[in-house]
């Protein structure tokens, strides 16, 4: 029975998320995970493992069954084989919870030996302590698509107010303190008054911190031009089928040659999505002299009057053979033509964009066609429009990494006004795109900025700084998304400023209320 409830808790797990049965149902994932630990704390290790492994293909049947397709189309694999890597997903989709299973007699050690040696005795320290170990592994073991328990929270995302202050991080501890304190109750009959005590504190003081908007605004007009380009059609152009290409080219000219009327006649920036321009670029070329602009750029900006953010394919320097030869980049073009600077993507996609095999990268590269064998980016630079906004660029799913994006506004000395993500998700089915709009929606949360995202063949949108979506664009729309982003003068949130070392401050001060009994 014990096998069927956690295969359940899977797909409540899964029903957090969006996918073909929910938008979002955020108490599922509590109950789905609920089951899962409370049979993993009395069994043995190969049941805890056979346990996490069937909540693990619950959410992936119900949460990830867009894969098999995905790997039919992108990496060009049969039938069945595509259904069978699919299936071995589930090894891998939430490693934090099989390395909470290997670690569960370990914790329960190591938290007798803190209780001995600090002579606590609250029924609550047990609970912080395993809440706390499961947030440090959802933060540091890497994931592929990144599930937290406290994700399905951003449903509730204009009234989260401690977003800013302890990030997503805070929002699974207090999920998970609120699951051990069920199970604390379940097994011994016993409510941990203090557990209760903090989930009450938490609910109330989020609401209270909500900041309300700066009227100080300026406005920045955006063009967003979603060419809704087919992946045949793209990677026939990206081969250099001059068809192809023309054909490309020309739904970009079309969308372009389309007037702009939100307030003004032209719009500020036009953006197209994540390698949208087919040819490979050279920036130090492009840098040097203006003649190496493409024709197409100049057109659109002579046509537009405005600056243009574009995704590409630049070269590297100095690269002799094509293995990692080229960067997936983002370039910036200002008025005057000429390219202000680019970006290079840093996570690339395994199996898509590199492999993880280090060294034997090169080698086997030889043998597998279909993978792009990118080269790493290493510079995170800050753009600056002619009206002075400033933005950074992280492309596709570089977004859903807290850490990494806390990294990108940190190694700047001036503080971003806005982020402007590049996105290709033509290639996966439905949910997908709703899934990756859904965990990217964490990012203007946590660091109170305006997120545009511009996609090829959608979801194109702008993410307010509380999670909410402003004006978008649907899948598979070809059309400009038009809008006027509110920009405010923005400091740096107190998470991007310390990230999860905010966490340890809060784990420390609750195991200091639990020794010296201060709730007693």
């Amino acid at each position: 029975m014990k096998y069927l409830l956690c295969f359940l808790g899977g797909i409540f797990f899964a029903l957090g998320f969006p996918s073909a049965l929910a938008e979002s149902l955020f108490i599922t994932p509590l109950i789905g995970v609920l089951l899962l630990f409370y049979f993993l704390e009395q069994s043995p290790l190969k049941t805890r493992l056979m346990l996490v492994l069937l909540f693990c293909l619950g959410l992936n049947l119900c949460g990830y069954y867009w894969l098999p397709k995905t790997l039919q189309i992108f990496g060009e694999l049969p039938f069945l084989i595509s259904h069978i890597i699919s299936l071995l997903f589930a090894l891998i989709i939430l490693p934090q919870y099989i390395a909470y299973a290997l670690l569960i007699p370990y914790a329960k050690k190591f938290t007798l030996f803190l209780q001995e040696k600090v002579k606590i005795n609250s029924p609550s320290f047990p609970i912080f302590v395993q809440a706390f170990i499961l947030i440090l592994l959802e933060n540091f073991i890497p994931q592929q698509f990144p599930s937290h328990l406290g994700h399905p929270w951003i449903g509730l995302g204009e009234h989260l107010g401690l977003a800013p202050f302890l990030g997503i991080p805070v929002f699974s501890f207090v999920s998970y303190i609120f699951i051990f304190a069920l199970i604390h109750y379940l097994r011994r009959k016993k409510h941990s008054l203090l557990s209760y005590a903090v989930i009450f504190i938490f609910i109330v003081l989020n609401p209270l911190l909500v900041k309300s908007p700066s009227q100080e605004t300026k406005n920045f007009h955006v063009r967003i031009s979603q060419a809704n380009v087919g992946n045949y059609l793209k990677l026939e152009s990206e081969k250099g089928d001059l068809d192809s290409v023309e054909k490309v080219m020309t739904l970009f000219k079309n969308l372009a040659a389309e007037p702009y009327l939100l307030g003004k006649q032209k719009a500020d920036i036009v953006i197209w999505s994540e390698t949208s321009f087919p040819y490979s670029l050279n920036s130090n070329n492009l840098k040097s002299n203006i003649m190496t602009t493409p024709n197409i750029f100049k057109e659109i900006m002579n046509t537009s009057g405005a600056e243009f953010l574009t995704g590409g394919y630049d070269q590297k320097s100095n690269q002799k053979d094509w293995f990692e030869r080229e960067y997936n980049a983002v370039f910036f073009f200002n008025r005057s033509l000429g390219l202000s600077d680019v970006y290079h993507k840093h996570i690339l996609i395994p199996f898509g964009e590199t492999l993880p095999f280090g060294p034997l990268n090169s080698y086997l590269s030889r043998f597998l066609q279909n993978i792009a064998f990118f080269s790493k980016g290493e510079k995170f630079p800050l753009f600056q429009t002619q009206d002075n906004f400033t933005f950074i660029t992280p492309v596709c799913y570089e977004l859903l990494y807290a850490d990494f994006i806390r990294n990108y506004l940190m190694a700047n000395d001036r503080p971003a006004d806005i982020i402007i993500n590049l996105t290709n998700d033509s290639w996966y089915e439905e949910p997908e795109p709703q899934q990756h709009l859904f965990l990217t929606r964490w990012r203007a949360l946590e660091y109170s900025i305006p997120v545009i995202r511009s996609t090829n063949t959608g979801i194109t949108t702008l993410i307010m700084p509380n999670g909410k979506l402003g004006p978008t664009l649907g899948i598979n729309k070809r059309e400009n998304l038009d809008m006027i982003v509110k920009i405010s003068k923005r400091g740096r949130t107190f998470y991007e400023q310390y990230g999860f070392w905010s966490m340890w401050v809060i784990f420390f001060f609750l195991c200091l209320i639990t020794k010296f009994n201060f709730w007693k």
